[in-house]
């Protein structure tokens, strides 16, 4: 932790992309134990990997700006993706790991 800060303050965590969200699970333990409170964390990019599902489960509400499926869309409709197999390979691993995770939730 670096700052100043007071036991008792809310803090924000703030990260880059987020799969299963142990880094961000870890961090708010951390944070918890020096007295802080983590209620949230923000992410650019979630990768719909499970980690919102796991955050949630550890009293963190997860805020992506992004989504991986919106970042491939939007990289195929932009000319920035050009191999269609290739990116319906990856919107079909997506589905896939978020159907799984959906099931494991049950």
């Amino acid at each position: 932790i670096e700052g100043n800060y007071i036991p008792g303050q809310t803090v924000l965590i703030i990260d880059d992309l987020i799969s299963g969200g142990t880094s961000i699970i870890e961090t708010a333990d951390h944070l918890r134990e020096a007295g802080l409170h983590v209620k949230d964390a923000i992410v650019l990019v979630d990768r719909k990997q499970g980690g919102k599902e796991r955050l949630r489960q550890h009293g963190i509400r997860l805020i992506p700006i992004l989504e991986l499926e919106m970042l491939l869309n939007w990289g195929m409709a932009n000319g920035r993706i050009d191999d269609e197999a290739q990116y319906r390979a990856s919107i079909a691993y997506l589905h896939a790991k978020d159907t799984a995770t959906r099931n494991e939730a049950v």
